[in-house]
């Protein structure tokens, strides 16, 4: 893995004495997440990293220490995409709605029809059916806008 630097880095960590030169410095994003005090930063498999991960490998996480201390470890925000909006569900009455994207993490876009509700923890996400007759109207039957129940892994971005 090969440090990258991080969005909104305010720190640095450097090396232990007497590994000087092998570390290097570490730039970090110290921030509270949950309640929790996190140093974030940045990692980019090489790759041939990046090839064994494609090909089913997973990450190791090592640590020198005599206790496991707190960790998180995931995947980063898809450059260009916006953040993560930190909600597992949201519908047409969350505050701010209109500012958040629904992406589709298995197909790696946004969803691109109108999203009436999402459910991240559950995976489904309904979405508008389009009328066939008027472009970018919502199909309506009875007086109500038809919505179909898309499955799948998605997120809320912020837009």
């Amino acid at each position: 893995m090969i440090p990258q630097p991080i969005e909104g880095a305010n720190d640095k960590r450097v090396a232990s004495p007497g590994t000087e030169s092998w570390v290097g410095a570490l730039r970090v994003r110290v921030e509270e997440v949950d309640g929790f005090r996190w140093q974030t930063s940045a990692w980019r498999p090489s790759p041939a990293e990046l090839e064994a991960l494609n090909k089913g490998a997973c990450v190791h996480l090592r640590l020198s220490a005599p206790r496991h201390p707190v960790v998180s470890l995931g995947v980063g925000p898809v450059p260009g995409l916006g953040d993560l909006v930190g909600l597992d569900h949201a519908d047409v009455s969350t505050p701010a709605h209109e500012r958040m994207c629904v992406w589709d993490e298995d197909k790696g876009d946004a969803v691109s029809r109108p999203v009436v509700a999402v459910n991240c923890a559950e995976g489904w996400a309904d979405v508008w059916i389009m009328d066939p007759d008027q472009p970018g109207k919502p199909k309506i039957e009875d007086g109500r806008v038809c919505v179909e129940r898309l499955c799948g892994h998605f997120s809320l971005r912020w837009a």
